[in-house]
């Protein structure tokens, strides 16, 4: 899993709404895929805007993520706060609005900020919906991009370090 705190060398924060649906999704698996290409130095978390502080992931949402092969049943539901933001050398946010609301909260953290969809070579940076309120195959629409962003994004960090290797 992640090295030691001590061998960490680049922090990733991922933010949406209630850290239940979107992040810990986006956090397993980029973790994962940045592990593939050999990036073990570097720490991903998630937390939430609004979230509950230990809620646990719907059972809707394990199943789906189950079938990545991300396990979040043991995911707990972090609230974002000051020591993230400020630790965190990369901050990804799932909807503007969530953007937004962490320039205005911590401005001096503003440069760090980033919608994960800009990572989409796809499709135009935008929002990647809340899907709290979605049915089964929107959830996992919602996670296959999630998913296409993480590998993007890790194969983006990952290029600087093969060609210094």
């Amino acid at each position: 899993m992640e090295p030691p705190p001590e061998e960490i060398n680049f922090r990733i924060l991922v933010v949406c709404s209630g850290n239940l649906h979107r992040s810990p999704f986006a956090e397993a698996v980029l973790l994962r895929r940045l592990g593939e290409l050999g990036l073990t130095d570097v720490a991903v978390e998630s937390a939430g805007l609004a979230a509950t502080e230990g809620e646990a992931c719907p059972v809707e949402v394990v199943q789906a993520a189950a079938e990545w092969d991300v396990d979040l049943s043991s995911h707990r539901a972090s609230q974002v706060n000051g020591y993230m933001m400020r630790e965190a050398d990369l901050i990804l946010t799932l909807e503007r609005y969530h953007f937004t609301a962490l320039a205005t909260a911590f401005p001096a953290d503003r440069e760090k900020l980033h919608l994960l969809s800009v990572f989409d070579q796809d499709e135009n940076p935008e929002d990647i919906p809340d899907p709290a309120e979605l049915d089964g195959e929107g959830l996992r629409a919602v996670y296959r991009r999630i998913a296409l962003c993480a590998d993007a994004l890790a194969e983006y960090y990952a290029e600087p370090m093969q060609e210094d290797g």
